[in-house]
């Protein structure tokens, strides 16, 4: 075989090994075997077996280094296409809420799916926010004051609801105090509601928030007529609990209303009576009427004391109490005896009833006088009635002075 000849059969190898990238050694035999074909008596054949060892080394040496570059190349050829590529254990991320600037009717922007930072609430400033819900007037400063911040954990919620206790600006007592709870969003809180406050306590001011798992309670007083502007008189306490609505969004509801006004004191109290009869003639009573005289509010609740005693001031029957009656009481034996508020000068009223037969009865007694203590306290006085008592029953307290709801 001629030099030449030997020289196309290493290139043909060459060309063919760095095609299909095989081991060097299949390289080198291949080699071998082509080079041990040449016949002895070829007076080349003798300096080509001096050079041969260094060319397969060299060669295999090439084939190596073709093979790792042809593999980097394809490497970076089919990563895009695997990056891109969806993943079989993939799963789709949930799309952002809308943002919007109106309240939040939805499922809600902190609702379950979406990250809520527990936090989110301290830094925002409620203050600077639009609050059309107030109604405030133009031209104040500042237009709205915020007193109390705090958040609430709700079941159906991935985070905290704010809470806060807003106000138009202005004195204290002009403007009622709102509890207004504020849902988390990406573009900014969204006003879910505000708290509903009872009627007839006029201006409302919150004392204390409290928040529980589900819960808000609000301390407040509201004004009677009569207390100034920034003395509220009329305390209470109301709880607020969470309820999810259909379709996955929810609101806090209302529990009642529970008055926190002290209690009248006998001191407080002047009681005048009025009589009362039914229209036969056989059932007596007396009308008992409470005005409070006291410079604050005050409450009363329950049934008075009533007795029928003897001269020596020894009981002989003690007053039934009855829900209702014929002369007075509540509208329905199964409502609940009401908390009457007081403010001041304002009057709450009950009813003592008896009957007069014309003959006598186990429920009968002659009695001296007539004795009433109003509920809650121990100030005990007389009522100016003698005579044959029969079936003793006092009602419950109510407001106003009429004895009856």
């Amino acid at each position: 075989m001629s030099r030449t000849k030997l020289e196309d059969a290493i290139a043909r190898e060459l060309r063919a090994q760095s095609a299909e990238a095989p081991e060097p050694s299949a390289v080198i035999a291949r080699i071998r075997r082509a080079t041990e074909a040449i016949e002895p008596a070829e007076p080349l054949a003798g300096r080509l077996r001096l050079w041969i060892s260094p060319v397969l080394a060299a060669a295999a040496v090439v084939v190596v280094a073709v093979g790792l570059l042809m593999a980097v190349r394809l490497a970076r050829a089919d990563r895009p296409a695997l990056e891109a590529g969806p993943s079989l254990h993939a799963t789709s991320a949930p799309a952002h809420p809308s943002s919007s600037t109106g309240p939040d009717t939805s499922a809600g922007s902190s609702g379950p799916g979406r990250s809520v930072p527990q936090n989110w609430f301290a830094s925002v400033d409620i203050a600077a926010l639009p609050h059309p819900e107030l109604g405030c007037p133009s031209g104040l400063n500042p237009a709205v004051t915020v007193s109390q911040r705090t958040t609430v954990p709700v079941g159906s919620e991935s985070g905290p609801l704010g809470v806060a206790v807003i106000s138009c600006g202005g004195p204290t007592g002009e403007w009622p105090d709102r509890v207004a709870v504020f849902r988390y969003a990406p573009s900014g809180p969204q006003l879910l509601q505000l708290l509903p406050q009872p009627s007839a306590r006029g201006v409302i001011v919150v004392n204390k928030l409290s928040t529980g798992q589900n819960t808000i309670e609000v301390s407040a007083a509201g004004h009677s007529a009569t207390a100034p502007a920034a003395q509220p008189d009329l305390p209470y306490q109301q709880q607020f609990s969470w309820q999810v609505l259909p379709g996955g969004s929810g609101r806090f509801v209302a529990g009642p209303v529970l008055d926190r006004t002290a209690p009248c004191t006998g001191s407080a109290l002047s009681v005048s009576t009025q009589q009362l009869s039914t229209p036969s003639g056989e059932g007596r009573g007396l009308l008992v009427v409470y005005r409070n005289t006291a410079a604050a509010a005050c409450s009363l609740t329950g049934y008075p004391g009533a007795a029928a005693v003897d001269v020596a001031q020894k009981t002989l029957a003690d007053a039934e109490r009855t829900a209702t009656g014929a002369l007075g009481g509540l509208a329905s034996a199964t409502d609940g005896v009401p908390i009457v508020t007081l403010p001041p000068g304002q009057s709450a009223s009950a009813v003592i009833e008896w009957s007069v037969p014309s003959g006598s009865g186990p429920s009968c007694v002659s009695a001296a006088d007539l004795l009433s203590t109003p509920p809650n306290t121990t100030a005990t006085g007389s009522l100016g009635v003698s005579g044959v008592i029969c079936g003793l029953r006092v009602h419950p307290v109510v407001s106003g002075r009429s004895g009856k709801p």
